[in-house]
């Protein structure tokens, strides 16, 4: 995979960001015309082993995926495709759930 020969500028700039930023470990993929073109993985990502980051390497999101659910649903709405005051299982539930759903309360 190739940068077009500037894998060596662009690789001095990551690492000088991740010293500056504290940044353990990364995967990075750079996807050009939807293939991708460069992926790479820089530092560590396990402290106890210092095991290597890969392009392959999982990380935890932990809570930053709920930012990108909110950014979405505002992105969305801004659209006018949604509403932030639609109730949630109006969007969450398919139309055979929500019909069951409906169907199972009137019976309970």
């Amino acid at each position: 995979m190739s940068l077009g020969g500037v894998e060596e500028k662009f690789e001095g700039l990551i690492a000088d960001a991740m010293m500056r930023d504290h940044v353990p470990g990364l995967s990075l993929a750079v996807v050009k015309d939807g293939k991708v073109v460069y992926a790479r993985g820089f530092g560590a990502r396990r402290f106890k082993d210092n095991a290597p980051a890969t392009p392959n390497t999982l990380y935890g999101v932990g809570s930053c995926a709920k930012s990108f659910t909110a950014l979405a649903i505002m992105q969305l709405t801004e659209q006018g495709k949604l509403s932030v005051h639609d109730p949630v299982k109006e969007r969450a539930l398919s139309e055979k759930q929500r019909f069951l759903t409906c169907f199972c309360k009137e019976k309970l």
